[in-house]
């Protein structure tokens, strides 16, 4: 019994400094850089340089604060710009535009071609049909306003669209009034 485990100990011994000597294969390096490489590259600074000025500038400038202020200041002027486009409606059950909305969309367009801002598109649907149904035309009419702004001239990579249905009404009393105004495609410009 003693033979058994002793050579089965010698073998689980032998199988690990195996393994070690196996473990990595170090491939040579095939040039080296010396410091003036290095400073051509523009990994370094040029000599005679203040590096740790270097590098407080640029703690400086990727500070939180200021960075968050401007991301803030994005976020504020989208709003703004957001609040100057005009929802398009729609009949019930419809993605179809109408004469209205397709005047809104016109003037949508000209405002949007004043600047390079890309826009979500975000299409809504009134309380009545299933969440599914009302998804899908949601989809539908975000879809048709896309289509109609790119026609007018509007690059499609500046458009998004995203269907809410009847997630996010804009009146939630239940009434034909208050569905008109939630059978609607929404704009808000994103940064």
């Amino acid at each position: 019994m003693k033979k058994g485990s002793f050579l089965f100990v010698l073998v689980g011994v032998g199988l690990v400094f195996l393994q070690g000597g196996c473990a990595k294969k170090i491939t040579p390096v095939s040039g080296t850089a010396t410091l003036s490489d290095e400073r051509s590259a523009g990994s370094l600074p040029p000599p005679g340089v203040n590096e740790e000025k270097i590098h407080e500038e640029r703690v400086q400038t990727d500070h939180p604060s200021s960075i968050q202020e401007n991301r803030n200041e994005q976020m504020a002027a989208a709003s703004e710009k957001s609040d100057d486009l005009l929802d398009v409606f729609f009949e019930y059950d419809q993605a179809i535009l109408k004469e209205e909305s397709k005047a809104n969309l016109q003037k949508n367009a000209k405002r949007l071609t004043e600047g390079r801002v890309k826009i979500r598109i975000e299409g809504h649907a009134d309380e009545r049909g299933t969440e599914e149904y009302n998804l899908t035309l949601g989809e539908r009419r975000a879809q048709a306003v896309k289509r109609f702004l790119t026609a007018l001239g509007i690059d499609k990579s500046r458009i998004q669209t995203i269907s809410y249905g009847e997630e996010r009404p804009f009146c939630n009393q239940h009434e034909e009034n208050c569905y008109k105004q939630n059978r609607r495609a929404h704009f808000v410009v994103t940064p």
